[in-house]
Order: structure tokens, then sequence, then C-alpha cells
């Protein structure tokens, strides 16, 4: 017995099943695109994120980025919309769990090789990079804080800020323009979107998140404190929170303030 398109049968369902598994095919995305929209409506998100569909639970692999390569981007796919919406929600998370005030620094480094599902430094895009760093800009300009990108390796985790946030914190400035292959594409999405962006080689963030094993470790302020939020994954990309609290000093017989541990 044969389908319509000249395939048995069998192996028509044997096929539909592999896309399902491998994130594509219509029956797939109508899966993504239920799941987003129930999420949405039991999150109760704001107008402003309407654009995106909600994190989709059970998603398949961002590896559908590798295999549109070089077509180009001409409007927000599905599956950005998805990666937008968790790095927003990983954003809100980590500002809110942390406790930052408005002034006060985070610090992210981003992958989008990693997020698009390949090894750090093997796929950088920047049309990938726009969508995260938009979602989580976003997140920062609500709280009130300031937003440092870290740079790759190439540029020895640089960082790209504000120039408000720069003479605050009296940071040095240093002179670099962040490229998709040296910098990487977050950092280059930060150069391009800031009002007044400025390059520094260094700073004592007050919380972080690593999208994608980056390393921010050596930007963060003593004491570093791991923070548990509920996404997990930006993308293919793991991610790691931290806050930061003030040394404890003195010893037993010292008394703490308890609202800044």
């Amino acid at each position: 017995m044969e389908s319509d398109g000249g395939m048995p049968a069998g192996e028509r369902a044997e096929a539909e099943t592999a896309e399902a598994a491998a994130g594509r095919g219509p029956k797939c995305i109508w899966r993504r695109k239920a799941e987003a929209d129930m999420l949405r409506q039991l999150r109760g998100e704001s107008s402003h994120m309407r654009g995106y569909a909600g994190a989709a639970a059970g998603r398949g692999s961002r590896r559908i980025w590798l295999r549109q390569a070089g077509k180009g981007w001409n409007e927000m796919t599905e599956e950005m919309s998805i990666i937008g919406s968790e790095a927003y929600s990983a954003a809100k998370e980590l500002l809110e769990a942390a406790g930052l005030e408005r002034g006060e620094i985070l610090v992210v480094g981003c992958s989008t090789s990693e997020v698009a599902g390949a090894g750090i430094g093997t796929f950088s895009s920047p049309e990938l990079a726009e969508v995260v760093f938009g979602s989580i800009y976003q997140a920062t300009q609500e709280a009130g804080v300031y937003l440092a990108a870290q740079c790759c390796e190439h540029l020895n985790r640089a960082l790209i800020l504000e120039k408000e946030a720069v003479l605050r914190y009296g940071c040095e400035a240093v002179n670099v323009v962040p490229q998709p292959k040296a910098g990487g594409s977050f950092a280059t999405a930060a150069y391009k979107d800031f009002e007044h962006p400025v390059a520094v080689e260094h700073i004592r963030a007050h919380a972080g998140m690593d999208i994608g094993d980056t390393l921010i470790g050596m930007h963060l302020r003593e004491v570093a404190v791991p923070v548990r939020i509920r996404t997990k994954e930006i993308g293919d990309a793991h991610v790691v929170c931290a806050r930061t609290r003030p040394k404890y000093i003195g010893g037993g017989r010292a008394v703490y303030d308890e609202t800044m541990m």
C-alpha cells in the first residue's frame, strides 16, 4: 500500500517519526507551537513578550540552525522565538533571585555556537546573538541594571559595557571593536546595540550568567554564590548563574547583617 506521495505508508510513518525526533516536520512544528501557546497562557506573559513563543518543554535539538546556515534570516523563526523567550526568562529569574539593585552589573558570557547545538567557537551566529542579547538586554533595562557582555578568548574575555557604567565604576577603557570571529557574536551584538559602547578588560560584576560554558568567573566579585533558576538551557547551551556577597570576617564572635548574605 502506498501513500498519496508515492512512498509506502510504512516508510512514510517511519520518516515522520524520524523528523519529529529530530525537531522538524509538520507534527513537531505543531507540537512546539501548541506547547508555546500553553506555557504563555499559564505564565501570563506580558504584551511585550507575546512576539516570543513560550519556552517549550521537551523541545527538540536546536541543530536546525546548522541545517539552515547560509540561507539568510529575513524574519523571526519559531526556533529563534523560543530561544529569545528562554533568554529573557533566564535573565529575569536571575535578576530576581540575586536581588540586584539599580545601577549594579550583570555580566553575561554567551556562545551562540553552543546555543545552536554546535561546539563552542565553531558556529558563531550574529543573527542568533541579536535574539539572545536583545532578550537579556530588555530584562536588564527593565531592572535598571547594567549589562556587561563578555567577549570570547580571542580578546582575552574583555567586556563591552555602556560608557555610563564604565565611568561610574572607574573602569579603564581599551580600544577594540568585537567581531563575530574575534570577540564573539554576543559581544558584537552588544557593541552594535549599546548607545555608547566601551570595551574594558576587567570588572567586578554583582552577578553573572554563563550561557554555553564561556567561563565568566574572572569578572565576578568575591564571593560568588551559585544561583539555581528554572531555565536550565538556552537553546542547546547549558546555563550557569551566580550572585555575589560580601566576605564574612571576624570569626565566631562576629555579628553579621543577614540582608547582605
